[in-house]
This record gives C-alpha cells, sequence and structure tokens, in this order.
C-alpha cells in the first residue's frame, strides 16, 4: 500500500551535478483518512476521528489539512538525509514483476514467460 504525502516540500544542498545531497530535508502532511484501508484492520476502526484519538496516546495530533482544511493530518518530516548517486539502477515499471523479484511468480498480471 501507499500513502500519500500532501504539500511536499523537498530540501537540502544538493550539488551543482546532481550527484548528491547533504542536508536533506523532506516535509510534508499526511491525511488519516488515507490511512484508514491500510490501518483500519490493524486499529480496529476506519473512523478518521477514532484513528485520530487513537494516535494521540503517542503524542501525535491530528492538524488541520492544508487542501481541505479538515482536521485529519499527521505533520511529517525527515532530516538529515544524506547521499550520493548510485549507478546501475534499473527502473522497475510494475510493482511485484522483475526476474529478480520472488513476488512476481505469483502475481497473474505478470507475464513471466520471456524471463
Amino acid at each position: 500500500s501507499t500513502v500519500p504525502i500532501h504539500d511536499l516540500k523537498i530540501s537540502g544542498t544538493f550539488a551543482a551535478d546532481g550527484t548528491a545531497i547533504h542536508g536533506g530535508a523532506i516535509q510534508g502532511e499526511v491525511d488519516v483518512r488515507d490511512l484508514t484501508e491500510l490501518v483500519g484492520d490493524l486499529l480496529g476502526t476506519k473512523d478518521p476521528d477514532s484513528i485520530c484519538g487513537l494516535l494521540s496516546v503517542f503524542g501525535a495530533t491530528c492538524e488541520t489539512c492544508s487542501s481541505d482544511g479538515a482536521t485529519y493530518c499527521l505533520s511529517v518530516q525527515v532530516e538529515d538525509i544524506d547521499g550520493t548517486e548510485t549507478t546501475g539502477v534499473e527502473e522497475v515499471k510494475d510493482q511485484d514483476c522483475h526476474p529478480l523479484c520472488a513476488a512476481s511468480y505469483s502475481n497473474p498480471d505478470c507475464d513471466t514467460s520471456g524471463w
């Protein structure tokens, strides 16, 4: 499953040639309504108000969403990101559909006949 991060901001010091980033940061907001299918069974509820209430036990507070003004968003921030260019990376166009991915063989939408 994927969880969208809304109002995403990325910052850092990027090398002029694009081969590295230092002191990077990512920040944005996650709408709890986007989490209901992912965590609903685990938490025993798919109600966003209840999920916000449960998250408050862990010190997380649902805040006003920039997208629609509803009070269902969690601020997220990742800091101190450093990275350098990686060579030899191959794009995987379809999820669970690549010769090196074991899940490919149980994916009915993946044509493995040419491997």
